[in-house]
């Protein structure tokens, strides 16, 4: 990850301000300046805006569009209220709307919502949620890292098994099947190296929440 010479988008903004609906033009302009991004998603940016998409709501607001989300996905009332507090917004691809929570959310947050936004869902269909939250983590930070920003703070243990995936397929392979859903050389590529056994462990270990696991397995020994 490395710092644009002379980055404007985000110019003056610091991770974790608190933000409101202006915050929308930055993002786009953030992915428009991005360089390590830009073969993968400078097609995308060209009609996907976060300007339009993006509202901060007042709490009732959100917790009536995060409820509706929840419960489209499979979720119940309850389910919803149990995580309302873990989150500072989302990303509903039904409706292609960005939803933050208000004096809640933080450029952070605004930066992962317009990633989850460029994502391919045949990532997630592929390898599971996990795998993308992390990269959508991973991600922002590549963004926040071009901004001169500092690293967000979002979804910090997944973010880190999938800078092992990062490290251990390259940035290229992953980025394509994240944001271009060409997933099939980065799942035929872990097969390769790591071997059926090793890769079902490590598809385990990131079902199963234990980061550690999953990014030692692609670790290789000293």
């Amino acid at each position: 990850m490395t710092k644009l010479p002379n980055p404007t988008a985000l110019k003056g903004r610091t991770t974790r301000e608190i933000i409101d609906d202006s915050i929308a033009g930055g993002v786009d302009c953030a992915f428009t300046e991005s360089v390590a991004l830009k073969p993968y998603i400078e097609k995308k940016i060209a009609t996907l805006k976060v300007k339009g998409r993006l509202s901060v709501d007042p709490l009732e607001v959100y917790e009536s569009k995060y409820t509706t989300h929840v419960k489209e996905n499979g979720g119940s009332w309850f389910d919803a209220k149990k995580r309302m507090d873990e989150t500072g917004g989302f990303f509903n691809p039904k409706t292609q709307k960005i939803s933050l929570k208000l004096r809640t959310a933080r450029v952070e947050s605004a930066v992962h919502e317009g990633i989850h936004l460029l994502a391919h869902e045949q990532l997630r269909k592929t390898f599971g949620s996990a795998l993308d939250e992390g990269l959508t983590a991973y991600f922002t930070d590549v963004i926040l890292d071009e901004q001169g920003l500092k690293p967000g703070e979002a979804y910090p243990d997944p973010k880190g098994a999938a800078a092992a995936v990062v490290s251990f397929a390259g940035l290229p392979m992953v980025a394509r099947a994240y944001f271009l859903g060409e997933v099939s050389p980065l799942l035929n590529g872990l097969l390769a190296k790591l071997g059926n056994p090793a890769f079902t462990a490590w598809r385990s270990a990131m079902a199963e929440n234990r980061w550690n696991d999953a990014a030692k397995l692609l670790t290789p020994a000293r």
